[in-house]
């Protein structure tokens, strides 16, 4: 199953900023909620996060609380958006949605992305020996995302950015050793596995700039170049491994979402004609269906197309297939607002992020992605998570389905992995001993670890986590 690295939809969120909590066409509520002034370690991340180089002089009210940043007569303030920033946000609308999107990912070298967030606030400095069960993999300086696991278990693929900014994908044995560069040239990232685990399409720049799909060996060997437009983003193979889903964009600036036939190495557009910007694939487990994002007029809607069967019973790719909006019947009708999803291992249920009510570190309330699950026709909807995380991202499930593992901002504005039970109960804070930023997790085949990337070590690293040694009672 692929692993939504991107975190958030492209589309108009410069206008809509509020700490990573984006609500479009729903009004943005901040309210005073009691007296709080954020401990020093959240205060020193404020600034950054939010926004500001410093805390303007008249930020605080007598009280100390930083004022609200958002009114019903403006745009937020809040720019910090813990977001991965995605090729196709590049020029997208007049200021370019990377401007709000602030964690680096692999992009064409000529971009307007701003600095990373993660590189102005303090970095974590912890005194305390590391947890059992978590393990270091990487170690060389690089700055390391996006973990991977071969659908076998005994891989990890990742994103590593060198000294000079340029973003290359490695390939490492599950524990740190074997590691190899599987590209070298330009900027590459946004990868995915084949359900074999022979081989791995990945998004890469030319001198141009621009982007496209490549396919390349698992051993490194045979890279080719698989398509030839503008850009491109978000491969994704079905499950039987006969297609690859992606998001396209031609040279007059018009948005697909296409199907690439392994088979016979043609593309062909698959969303509806009149579809703005259809993106993030994300295939059923019987590989029927996909859930996709719309971002029409400034909304995010949640899409479903299904392929009929062939003859054999298998999905039929070469034929039209039917597509539908999700349900409006989402809690204060937020369905226009969904975030990135994916499908439970038994395709009954879609984990997606929609705002909810959250309290900020400032003593105030806001709208904020939180993690929710509903039917694939968005019925029945649940919301997940833990009340303390803000700007949920990268929903992934257990092999088994008993777990949903997300990222999220903390109440200390520190980044966390969260292991949470799909059922609205339980919910831990995985990385939370680890006392430093920890992003994109991704499970292990067998569902005893999880991957991520922390900067515990002064740079983000990949590390690992043996689930059963850092959560009591935890079984897979």
């Amino acid at each position: 199953m692929a692993r939504p690295w991107n975190d958030h939809p492209p589309g108009r969120a410069h206008r809509w900023r509020t700490l990573g909590l984006v609500a479009p066409f729903v009004v943005v509520v901040l309210m005073a909620l009691g007296q709080t002034t954020p401990e020093p370690a959240t205060e020193a991340r404020l600034g950054p996060v939010l926004g500001r180089a410093e805390p303007q002089a008249d930020a605080y009210d007598q009280q100390g609380v930083l004022k609200p940043v958002v009114t019903l007569e403006s745009s937020a303030s809040i720019t910090g958006l813990p977001v991965r920033q995605q090729p196709v946000n590049l020029g997208l609308f007049a200021h370019g949605c990377s401007q709000c999107h602030r964690i680096t990912g692999a992009l064409p070298a000529h971009n307007d992305a701003p600095a990373d967030v993660f590189t102005q606030v303090p970095t974590p400095a912890p005194t305390t020996p590391v947890p059992a069960g978590f393990r270091r993999l990487t170690d060389d300086g690089a700055r390391a995302s996006a973990p991977m696991w071969s659908p076998d278990g005994r891989r990890i693929l990742y994103e590593a950015e060198s000294s000079d900014g340029r973003f290359a994908l490695w390939l490492m044995a599950a524990d740190g050793g074997e590691r190899y560069a599987l590209t070298h040239d330009g900027n590459a990232g946004w990868a995915n596995w084949s359900p074999d685990g022979t081989r791995i399409v990945y998004w890469a720049s030319d001198s141009a700039d621009r982007g496209n799909l490549w396919l390349v060996n698992a051993d490194g060997s045979g890279a080719r170049r698989l398509t030839d437009v503008a850009m491109v983003a978000f491969p994704v193979w079905s499950p039987d491994g006969r297609a690859i889903a992606y998001q396209a964009r031609d040279d007059q600036g018009t948005w697909t979402l296409d199907l690439l036939s392994l088979a016979g190495g043609s593309s062909r557009r698959v969303s509806p004609p009149d579809q703005t910007m259809p993106s993030r694939p994300q295939w059923s487990p019987d590989g029927r269906q996909i859930a996709y994002q719309v971002a029409d007029g400034g909304a995010f809607g949640l899409w479903r197309m299904t392929f009929p069967l062939d003859g054999a019973g298998r999905p039929d790719y070469a034929a039209t297939p039917s597509a539908v909006p999700g349900s409006t019947l989402l809690p204060m009708d937020l369905g226009q607002a969904a975030g990135s999803s994916t499908w439970s291992p038994d395709g009954k249920r879609i984990a997606l992020q929609m705002p909810a009510l959250v309290m900020l570190p400032t003593g105030q309330a806001a709208l904020s992605y939180k993690t929710w699950l509903t039917r694939p026709d968005g019925t029945d909807p649940l919301l997940l998570g833990p009340s303390p995380t803000l700007a949920d991202r990268s929903p992934s499930w257990s092999p088994d389905g008993r777990w949903v593992a997300l990222w999220s901002w903390n109440r200390d504005l520190m980044a966390a992995v969260w292991l949470v039970r799909p059922d609205g109960g339980r919910a831990v804070d995985l990385t939370q001993g680890l006392g430093a930023d920890a992003m994109f997790p991704s499970w292990s085949p067998d569902g005893t670890q999880v991957a991520f990337s922390s900067d515990r070590s002064g740079s983000f690293d990949i590390w690992v986590a043996d689930v059963a040694k850092v959560v009591p009672g935890f079984r897979p």
